[in-house]
C-alpha cells in the first residue's frame, strides 16, 4: 500500500532513491554519517564497495555487486556502470529518502563532493570499456528495475523511481 509522503517513504505510489558515487568508502560513510546526524534513518541507506558493505549483502565478489545493485531498483543499463565503479574501488551510496526531503538530502551529498559520475564513465569508455551483460547479473524482472528520476537537479547525484514498493528481504 502506497503511504502518502507524510506517513512515510512513498509519493504516491512511487519509491524513491538517490545514488552518489564516491572516490572512496570512507567520503561515503562520512557522507552517510552526516544524513544520519540531519535526522535521515541509517535504515534508509546502503554503501556498496568491495571493502566494506553496510546494509547489502556481501559485495566481495561480482555476484555480490550484482545482488546488492538488484536492491537498488537502477535501470539495468546503468546498473553496468555502478558495478564497473565498484569493481574499480568507487563506494556508491543510496538513500531511499521521503519524497519531499530529496533536495535537502541531495544538497547535503553534494557537500561531499561525489564524483561526476557521467563523466567517470565517458573517462572509461576512452579507455575500451564497455558496458555490458555480465554472467553474475540477474535477468530483468518485471518491475524489479526503476527508472531514472527526471525532475532532479544535480549533476552529481542521479535520482530514480520505482512506482511499486520495493519488497523487504
Amino acid at each position: 500500500m502506497a503511504k502518502t509522503p507524510e506517513e512515510g517513504r512513498f509519493a504516491d505510489t512511487a519509491e524513491h532513491q538517490l545514488i552518489a558515487v564516491f572516490e572512496t568508502h570512507e567520503r561515503a560513510r562520512a557522507a552517510r554519517d552526516r544524513l544520519v546526524d540531519e535526522g535521515i534513518p541509517s535504515s534508509e541507506m546502503d554503501i556498496l564497495n568491495r571493502e566494506e558493505t553496510t546494509g547489502v549483502t556481501d559485495a566481495q565478489t561480482t555476484a555480490g555487486v550484482w545482488t546488492a545493485l538488484r536492491r537498488f531498483f537502477i535501470p539495468q543499463g546503468e546498473a553496468y556502470g555502478y558495478a564497473e565503479g565498484v569493481n574499480r574501488g568507487h563506494a556508491v551510496l543510496a538513500v531511499r529518502p521521503r519524497f519531499e526531503e530529496r533536495e535537502r538530502i541531495v544538497q547535503i551529498l553534494e557537500s561531499f563532493e561525489p564524483i561526476d559520475f557521467d563523466a567517470q564513465l565517458e573517462e572509461w569508455r576512452a579507455e575500451g570499456w564497455a558496458a555490458g551483460p555480465h554472467a553474475a547479473m540477474p535477468a530483468e524482472e518485471d518491475g524489479l528495475f526503476g527508472r531514472r528520476a527526471d525532475d532532479l537537479r544535480s549533476a552529481r547525484v542521479r535520482g530514480y523511481v520505482r512506482d511499486r514498493p520495493a519488497p523487504r528481504p
